[in-house]
């Protein structure tokens, strides 16, 4: 019986505030586990974590996992499946649970510790607890893995379990020695002196001597006496297997209807992802399998229930099911115990993952295989839809720029660097020249040219630059120069940004391409040839020069004219020294953004081109109709207004004139369904390590929730923001780490006035497809022009540092060098 008293208490007290809570199986009973103790798994143990999120309101999530140590039995498995699920009944079926192996755990469980976690040998059965302080009989060594998720093991007492590429702590009594592989990096080093001094703080209450020491170094006579064989046994560096080469490819997953209405489970293929939402029925159950990555997700619905455990039985590696909440507790054990018996008959891997969800607390992981996933109960309203953490904040018709440097996140969140106030200059590309445009004309672009905006606005007392290359999408070149060089190359057009705060976006651009710059540097990419601009000399090297291409304008270009930004047709013929192609009767379509951007594009002028959800504007030589869609904001109104020079004739949806359908043709049908509400609480950013510091390029997620401690000087880091993508530049990032950033102006400078060698061109060539490849394959299919910016240490602009708990602008100035930080901790 499980449910004995002490048991009883410790179910009762989980989940009842917010945090991490532990507990080891001991004796098929929980027992706390002190917080002093926390990230210490005994390989004999078996454990239970839950941690509890408070949600807006009243309302909470859980995570709740069960952990399995290598040598623990079989009996305290089944004891910690039943356990955990006690514990998800006593909170109504809602936490997400999690089954976790030693050496194998999920990116969330390793999240919860930042300081790495540790395996330690034995369990309760050999009498070895917890509290365990002032310990200075011990001999051991401790084998650190990981650079991101630190996971630290006890290994046998022998040179040959030493290898180059890691760190290793060997425990003398009270003498405590880190020993550095010669491949092992900075911060592999610096997360070894934390924990060894941890170590010494935590387990030997402050007692004992700790010695660094590289590889080659004279050892100490204690620690050659403590070890077997000899240094001449240290093995090369292995590679780690958890740390990836190339981004997760998660659009090779294929859905699947599983039924046993016949007694026995058949599997029905749907199709490949994306995969739209409504092809999961509340009844069934179906299973994504993502065999690329060794992963599968099983979503049961909450209806029918009777064969959630034989859903269970057909997955392998990773198991995230979704039982209904109406599904008994012997079903879910049972199901746990069916699918951990089909992996041994199948022969699949011991340390499969299993995540059990219910209906309506599907996890981000599950979620990424579908397109535009929705929370139905979300929808605000007929036309317009805001996810929940967006609409308490959005004003679209006024931003605060005060309130992006108090609160960050609103700066991240709408992709604002101020209010869009600042100075304004524009000129249009007229063959290798720009030509200023007068200010009339501002924000009043063509489709056929390509302009040049340069912003001036003031942070923190000092004058910045923006550089915005606005580039149509019929602009075109006379002479295409040098479009065979990269005729078949498939790299990126890049966002320049010559205070190295760069910016860089994907594209897929065909041939002839206007010059957007002029300046002496030629980068030629998609057959087009990009000049750098004279104006970053100007201003001393400093602007950020970001590269748009027609409708991908990001929200702080649109605020900057006080007007909306309009597209028209057409284009400047420099012969005829004036725009041709313009239309006589020209409609545009009324957008805004959450920031308060507003921007109206020219669409073809038809009835059918109209929506709902928008304002539009029809434009004579004489008159100018406002349309105004039942969906349509009052800052598109407001947009739409202003656009007019003419006196207006508002026409409201259903009630029009006569004389405003003669103007489009004839009234014809129009897209009038409201639009499905985005929910951004399914795309949660996440940070990315990049590095080459082992002779490959390697990328690995930062686990858990991520803060600017996390932004290692030695490294290139990746933050996926779903709209956006930043790459982060540390100072101290080698120079090859530095040439793969997509954009790096400064390796790219270094490339034409230097000549690259081969191995770096490669070096690049592989990041912008490891980022390119991350992009395109997101299984809900993004958008391959998303945005990715650059960002140097210490030049973060307020839309990147919205995304981190708490920015500390001063951060990394106080923060010691690496060999100051190393003989502090040493």
């Amino acid at each position: 019986n499980m449910s004995s008293d002490k048991t009883l208490v410790e179910l009762e007290k989980a989940g009842k505030s917010p945090g991490l809570q532990i507990w080891r199986i001991e004796n098929m009973h929980l027992a706390p586990v002190a917080k002093a103790s926390f990230g210490t798994f005994f390989t004999g143990d078996s454990y239970i974590l839950l941690n509890t999120i408070e949600l807006k309101g009243s309302s909470k999530r859980w995570d709740l996992h069960f952990w399995l140590g290598d040598e623990s039995s079989q009996d305290e498995r089944g004891a910690a499946a039943i356990l955990a699920t006690q514990m998800d009944d006593k909170l109504n079926g809602v936490p997400v649970q999690y089954r976790e192996v030693q050496g194998h755990e999920s990116s969330i469980f390793s999240g919860y510790f930042k300081g790495g976690i540790t395996y330690k040998k034995g369990g309760v059965a050999s009498g070895f607890n917890h509290a365990r302080t002032n310990v200075s009989d011990v001999k051991r060594l401790l084998h650190l893995k990981g650079k991101r998720m630190v996971r630290m093991t006890e290994v046998e007492m022998t040179w040959k379990s030493f290898n180059q590429g890691d760190i290793f702590i060997v425990e003398v009594e009270n003498d405590l020695f880190q020993w550095n592989g010669s491949v092992s990096n900075r911060y592999e080093r610096l997360k070894g002196c934390e924990i060894i001094n941890n170590i010494k703080n935590n387990e030997k209450a402050g007692k004992g001597k700790i010695t660094v020491l590289d590889e080659g170094d004279k050892y100490p006579a204690s620690m050659l006496k403590a070890l077997a064989g000899s240094p001449k046994d240290i093995r090369p560096e292995v590679v780690d297997e958890d740390v990836s080469q190339k981004p997760i490819k998660r659009k090779a997953a294929t859905l699947y209807h599983v039924s046993s209405d016949t007694g026995t489970l058949e599997m029905k293929e749907i199709g490949a992802a994306p995969f739209k939402q409504d092809s999961l029925l509340s009844g069934d159950c179906f299973i994504v399998d993502n065999g690329a990555k060794h992963s599968i997700f099983v979503w049961k619905g909450i209806i029918n229930i009777h064969y959630s455990m034989k859903c269970l039985a057909k997955i392998k590696y990773i198991f995230l099911t979704h039982i209904g909440k109406a599904a008994s507790k012997d079903e879910r054990v049972g199901a746990l115990k069916n699918a951990e018996e089909f992996i041994k008959t199948k022969k699949y891997k011991p340390f499969t993952k299993i995540q059990v969800m219910a209906e309506g607390a599907e996890s981000a992981l599950f979620t990424q295989f579908f397109k535009d996933w929705k929370r139905k109960d979300h929808v605000e309203g007929f036309g317009k839809a805001y996810s929940v953490n967006k609409i308490a904040i959005v004003d679209k018709t006024k931003f605060d720029v005060k309130e992006l440097y108090k609160t960050p996140k609103l700066a991240a969140k709408h992709g604002m660097v101020d209010n869009g106030s600042g100075k304004v200059q524009v000129w249009r590309i007229e063959g290798n020249d720009k030509v200023a445009i007068n200010k009339e004309e501002y924000g009043r672009f063509y489709t056929g040219d390509c302009y040049i905006i340069l912003y001036t606005y003031t942070p923190r007392s000092r004058e910045e630059y923006i550089i915005y290359f606005w580039q149509g999408a019929q602009a075109t070149k006379d002479e295409e120069k040098s479009a065979q060089i990269c005729m078949d190359m498939q790299l990126p057009q890049l966002e320049i940004n010559l205070n190295i705060t760069l910016c860089h976006q994907w594209g897929s651009f065909h041939g002839k391409v206007e010059l957007l710059i002029a300046a002496n540097l030629k980068i030629y990419i998609g057959g087009s040839a990009i000049l750098t601009t004279k104006l970053d000399d100007q201003y001393g090297g400093r602007p950020v020069q970001v590269r748009v291409v027609e409708g991908k304008e990001p929200p702080h270009l649109l605020s900057i004219f006080g007007n909306p930004l309009v597209i028209s047709k057409g284009g400047y013929d420099k012969t005829a020294k004036k725009e041709i192609g313009l239309s006589e009767t020209a409609l545009y379509q009324v957008r805004s953004t959450s920031a308060g951007g507003t921007k109206a594009i020219e669409v073809t002028n038809s009835a059918s081109s109209l929506n709902s959800n928008d304002a539009f504007v029809v434009k004579t030589k004489n008159e100018c109709f406002v349309w105004i869609g039942r969906g349509a904001s009052d800052a598109e109104v407001a947009a739409a207004r202003a656009i007019c020079k003419h006196s207006v004739a508002e026409q409201k949806e259903g009630s029009e004139s006569s004389q405003f359908w003669s103007v489009l043709g004839g009234k014809k049908e129009y897209a009038s369904s409201p639009r499905m509400l985005e929910d951004l609480d399914s795309n949660p950013p996440r940070l990315f390590a990049i590095s080459n510091a082992k002779g490959r390029v390697t990328i690995e997620e930062v686990p858990g929730e991520f803060t600017q401690g996390d932004l290692e000087p030695d490294d290139v880091m990746m933050l996926d923001a779903w709209d956006v993508v930043f790459i982060w530049i540390g100072e101290g990032a080698n120079a090859e780490e530095r040439s793969v950033a997509p954009g790096y102006l400064r390796a790219l400078s270094n490339y034409f006035k230097q000549q690259f060698s081969a191995f770096r061109i490669k070096t690049i060539s592989q990041i912008y497809t490891l980022v390119k490849e991350y992009i395109d394959t997101d299984p809900r299919g993004r958008d391959s022009n998303c945005p990715v910016h650059t960002v140097k240490m210490n030049m973060e602009p307020v839309n990147f540092v919205g995304f981190f708990p708490s920015w500390d602008h001063e951060f990394f100035n106080r923060r010691d060098s690496y060999a100051a930080r190393m003989k502090k901790l040493a």
